[in-house]
């Protein structure tokens, strides 16, 4: 098989070829003249790192499945000092070190330091959590995989799409169907910028309508 990573994937795609002169045929217009290569090699690499992607995510999947079924149990912070904080931002995230150093010169202190140690304790027995079902590792492999596979998409997007079936397929990804890559729901698009779709109008033009 051949390498995978991202390097390699981006590597597959060759330099797309001058596009030739239209030419209107009936249904449906073909450029005979293209050069398919670049867009069959790109293709291939992308199918590839979407297989490694979805099996990442389904990896990452159980792996969060597994980490919430067994996440520590939050400590019951009531302290008046720490009001007003999300729960996901006071026991996940907010930088303990400063918060400490903030409400040491308030009074009540000692309240406070105990319950912030209270929060450091949960997020220790919570990591040791994470790290045995693997979360962190395997959601870091899913985000790079995820990059992988979108960085080809964008790249396949740019290339002149060598027949129908081709400008079918960056339809569908540009503007939404039941078979598009990354399907977060028919309705969502991945990005309807200009310069995203700048290539997919073009082909458009010229496949559709025998503009060149």
């Amino acid at each position: 098989m051949q390498s995978t990573t991202r390097r390699a994937m981006l590597g597959a795609i060759a330099t797309v070829a001058a596009g030739a002169a239209m030419a209107p045929a009936c249904g449906m217009v073909i450029n005979a003249g293209l050069d398919r290569s670049a867009w069959d090699n790109a293709m291939a690499a992308f199918e590839v790192a979407k297989a490694h992607y979805q099996a990442s995510y389904r990896r990452y999947n159980e792996a969060e499945r597994q980490y919430r079924q067994n996440q520590p149990k939050r400590p019951e912070v009531k302290h008046p000092y720490l009001f007003g904080m999300s729960d996901d931002y006071l026991y996940d995230r907010a930088d303990l070190q400063a918060l400490a150093a903030n409400l040491a010169t308030l009074p009540n202190s000692a309240a406070a330091k105990k319950a912030i140690d209270a929060i450091r304790d949960y997020r220790a027995r919570s990591a040791i959590v994470r790290k045995t079902v693997g979360y962190d590792a395997l959601c870091e492999a899913m985000e790079r995989d995820c990059d992988a596979a979108c960085g080809l998409e964008a790249a396949l997007m740019q290339l002149p799409a060598p027949d129908g079936t081709a400008l079918l397929w960056k339809l569908e990804v540009a503007f939404g169907s039941d078979r598009a890559p990354f399907p977060d729901g028919v309705e969502y698009t991945p990005s309807l910028s200009r310069e995203y779709l700048a290539q997919t109008f073009a082909d458009m033009r010229r496949l559709l309508s025998g503009e060149a």
